[in-house]
């Protein structure tokens, strides 16, 4: 699973789920591809943002999103792309849910704890550890291998 801004960092999302791809990692979601952004689309307010990808065409945000959530659940890890160490309210949610599921959370870069004020999201954030993706993929083959 590879989580990130998509409205910011798509492209960088993309090159992040071939890499693992490359390193023979099969990536759950999300797929890669172009964003549609219908010409006219009429969207309530707290979905201005949403843009689906090909493949979420005719879906609700809430559909994506729970099948974004399902995939997690099942994945050996969760991977973030998050340049700056930003991360926006969806992925900040993926992280949540990775975190109550147990899932492995790794992040490109430190997660910036200045995002939330909350201080246990402050805490969480600081022990997500910040990796390479071929260095995550050895961590993961390690700890399955105890």
């Amino acid at each position: 699973m590879v989580s990130g801004s998509f409205e910011k960092f798509k492209s960088e999302i993309d090159r992040t789920i071939e890499e693992f791809r490359d390193l023979g990692i099969q990536v759950l979601a999300p797929d890669t591809g172009w964003i549609l952004k219908p010409k006219y689309q009429i969207l309530t307010p707290t979905h201005s943002n949403f843009r689906p990808l090909p493949a979420e065409r005719g879906m609700s945000v809430r559909q994506v999103e729970d099948s974004f959530l399902s995939a997690l659940r099942n994945s050996d890890f969760q991977y973030v792309e998050d340049p700056g160490g930003y991360v926006g309210d969806v992925a900040a949610l993926e992280i949540g849910f990775a975190l109550a599921c147990e899932v492995l959370i790794f992040s490109r870069q430190p997660i910036s704890p200045t995002l939330n004020f909350d201080p246990m999201w402050r805490e969480r954030v600081s022990q997500i550890e910040p990796l390479e993706p071929a260095k995550v993929v050895e961590k993961v083959i390690s700890s399955k291998a105890k």
